[in-house]
């Protein structure tokens, strides 16, 4: 499947993804931050998230330094500490960005708790340079219905000080997910959308399911193949994955 068209509508230099817990945002960063260097782009993605220490990209470490990609997380001790650290490197990331061509991820932690850290940094955040994507998982709780979504972006907003400008449609059960979950999950998304007039950038699916659902004409929006990147410890590895779980 072809990224190329989706992630090209991403085209300020900041990409940050925010949502609810569990939403896959730390996946869908981790396949964006791939996904640019494929295209040649210098990518750094920064460790925001201070809530859920087993899904981090940090975790992944050896990953993006064997694709040269610049991971900014805590180091030494601290690296897998369930500590609430915000390191003075991702202040200077995002001032860096106001004159760069760099293409840099955020991966903020879950809910408006999470979302709080950019608040935090308003002051070297370009909001025109910056899309600010939220996750939209209608299977994670409290995100069941419109009304549930809509109240929790409206929450994010005011932690983050800022607006979210796209939605990226990810109806993700892991290996459990079908075509007909991915479909149905839309429907919420769209309803979203309507009522807060913020737009779908895409539909975040894993890689083999996209490729079945696209063939079948069964989507209206860009599709973001996703490869799974991450495991925490205490989960087996299912058939077919390339890397062994992060150790903690």
């Amino acid at each position: 499947m072809d990224f190329v068209p989706s992630i090209n509508r991403l085209k300020k230099p900041v990409t940050i993804l925010v949502g609810h817990y569990g939403s896959g945002k730390t996946e869908i960063a981790v396949n964006i931050a791939f996904y640019f260097k494929q295209l040649n782009k210098e990518v750094t993605i920064v460790d925001l998230d201070l809530i859920k220490p087993y899904f981090r990209c940090r975790l992944i470490r050896e990953d993006f330094k064997a694709r040269v990609i610049r991971l900014v997380a805590p180091e030494g001790g601290a690296f897998y500490a369930d500590l609430p650290i915000l390191l003075p490197e991702a202040r200077g990331v995002l001032e860096k960005s106001l004159n760069s061509d760099e293409k840099i991820i955020l991966d903020v932690g879950g809910d408006d708790l999470g979302a709080r850290v950019l608040g935090s940094m308003n002051d070297v955040i370009s909001e025109s340079k910056t899309d600010l994507l939220f996750v939209l998982n209608h299977n994670r709780p409290f995100a069941e219905n419109v009304d549930s979504v809509i109240k929790k972006i409206r929450e994010v907003e005011g932690a983050a000080q800022m607006k979210i400008t796209g939605f990226i449609a990810n109806s993700h059960l892991m290996e459990q997910t079908s075509k007909d979950d991915v479909i149905s999950s839309l429907e919420i998304s769209k309803e979203v959308s309507k009522k807060t007039s913020i737009p779908i950038l895409f539909c975040a699916i894993i890689s083999q399911l996209g490729d079945e659902i696209t063939q079948n004409g069964g989507l209206q929006f860009p599709v973001l193949p996703i490869e799974r990147h991450i495991l925490p410890p205490f989960i087996a590895p299912p058939s077919g994955f390339k890397r062994p779980p992060s150790v903690v």
